[in-house]
């Protein structure tokens, strides 16, 4: 394949213009410095201060076949194969879902709030395990365990401890078991669990529907808190008493999950806002 130049400028310049016809001018410089940082080590200050940076060919061609990628909405983390999470490098796939700012800001409040007396966190639906290794990295003295019923999710997890150098446990298991057997008593009980509704797809962008998995995201209309209830259920089972349960949640399901929690018997109950001002994490002591 030719190319007309090899200058990395160019090819900026040229690729921006590309991915305007389906972004925005901000989102597409945003994602093609984002690739040649990844891929190339290159960011946006280190190509004005160095213009005559260069490609060889089959550099050329791992740009161009990521930026058809992003021109099919595939998200540039999956083109990446890897972002940063709480500070850690996390490899994710299309089996996992990728890590939002919402979740980091979860990591944080449990951080700030269980510092000085956590010894036992357990992560339930753990995905690429983002949760339990960000929280195993700022609470070191921490034993983290992290479950989920993917096998390509858990191998996944395994993969970003090994890479972050962070010992957690990670299994397969289901939210929908009675209980499991052989757990130690954990002080918190963390999950970030499918809790988009059918309905709302039709609100979600191509790059969210059409790449990241289902199963991970949605849950039907008619029982939005399905695995919320299950996730209590079993919690009895490895929460220890007085123990803390912190879950991301929906938007639009603050008082229901308030209503769930106390119907399972737990108590002060604190629903929190994001950055964006809207109610998506909810904790409770058991």
């Amino acid at each position: 394949m030719k190319f007309t130049s090899n200058l990395l400028k160019t090819l900026v310049m040229e690729y921006t213009a590309e991915l305007q016809k389906i972004y925005t001018v901000d989102e597409a410089k945003s994602l093609i410095y984002w690739l040649t940082e990844a891929f190339f080590g290159v960011n946006r200050l280190q190509l004005a201060m160095h213009p005559e940076t260069r490609l060889n060919e089959s550099e050329m061609l791992k740009l161009l076949f990521a930026v058809k990628a992003l021109k099919q909405h595939k998200p540039v983390q999956y083109v990446v194969g890897e972002m940063t999470f709480s500070g850690l490098r996390i490899k994710v796939s299309p089996e996992v879902l990728i890590p939002r700012q919402e979740t980091e800001q979860l990591v944080q409040w449990i951080a700030e709030s269980e510092i000085n007396r956590v010894s036992g966190i357990l992560d339930v639906c753990t995905g690429s395990g983002c949760i339990a290794l960000a929280l195993k990295n700022i609470l070191p003295q921490a034993d983290v365990m992290g479950y989920d019923f993917s096998g390509q999710a858990v191998t996944k997890a395994k993969e970003n401890a090994a890479l972050n150098n962070l010992e957690v446990s990670f299994f397969v298991e289901s939210v929908f078991t009675s209980s499991i057997e052989g757990l130690p008593l954990f002080d918190v009980v963390v999950s970030n669990p499918p809790y988009v509704l059918e309905s709302e797809k039709e609100m979600m962008r191509p790059n969210v529907l059409n790449f990241e998995p289902h199963e991970a995201l949605f849950v039907s209309d008619d029982q939005p808190l399905l695995f919320y209830e299950s996730i209590l259920k079993q919690s009895v089972t490895y929460l220890r008493k007085g123990g803390r349960i912190y879950f991301e949640i929906n938007e639009a399901m603050g008082e229901e999950m308030v209503h769930l929690l106390r119907v399972f018997g737990f108590t002060e109950i604190e629903v929190k806002n994001d950055l964006n001002g809207k109610p998506r994490m909810v904790r409770a002591v058991r």
